[in-house]
């Protein structure tokens, strides 16, 4: 996980509060995975199979939350 430190702080913050939206942190945490995978080299497609397996989800979700991350 690539969270930087402030955002993985204000995440934890709003959940002892109760004011998280699971779905919202979930996909913010599949970005993240998604766009260092692709950062590091590995090709969209493995990226995607790859997320949809530590995630749990279809690779058409895992393209439907990660669209518009783009790599150079």
């Amino acid at each position: 996980m690539t969270l930087d430190a402030n955002t993985e702080s204000i995440i934890n913050k709003a959940s002892k509060l109760g004011i998280t939206d699971e779905v919202k942190i979930r996909d913010l945490r599949i970005r993240c995975a998604f766009k260092s995978m692709r950062s590091n080299g590995m090709k969209y497609e493995e990226a995607l199979h790859k997320c949809s397996l530590q995630f749990c989800l279809s690779e058409e979700r895992i393209k439907t939350i990660t669209k518009g991350i783009t790599v150079k």
